[in-house]
């Protein structure tokens, strides 16, 4: 069975130049460490122990597609990964309860190219929603 994971990274840079997470939604860690590794979190509530995790560990094929962000459309294809780490963790949601969710790192096939890469990373928004 494969499976489609869909990640949109959701974050600005603060005046000092760091990446943080967008007005109103959780920080999430889902980030390229390089062209071949992926760290996801998984949606809030998702922890190892879900159903969904579950299917997504267990799928034999895993697809990763992302979006820049939440006003993005459109996801691009980043190709077929391994995961090579499904660890639990918590996270506290928009109420302040902190809820279980799975620190994900993925391998890919193929390294994704260095072009999309600056795409997805480029033109993150300051804390006034201003390109950067």
């Amino acid at each position: 069975m494969d499976d489609l994971i869909r990640v949109g990274l959701r974050r600005y840079q603060d005046k000092f130049g760091k990446n943080q997470a967008a007005e109103g939604k959780p920080d999430y860690a889902d980030a390229f460490t390089d062209s071949m590794i992926f760290r996801w979190d998984s949606q809030i509530g998702k922890g190892p122990e879900s159903s969904y995790m579950q299917d997504v560990t267990g799928a034999k094929r895993k697809h990763l597609m992302v979006k820049k962000s939440d006003a993005e459309t459109s996801f691009y294809y980043m190709g077929t990964c391994d995961i090579i780490s499904a660890v639990g963790d918590k996270k506290m949601d928009n109420n302040g309860k902190m809820k279980d969710i799975t620190k994900v790192t993925m391998k890919m096939h193929q390294p994704v190219r260095e072009d999309l890469l600056k795409y997805l990373e480029s033109n993150l928004l300051d804390e006034e929603g201003k390109a950067v």
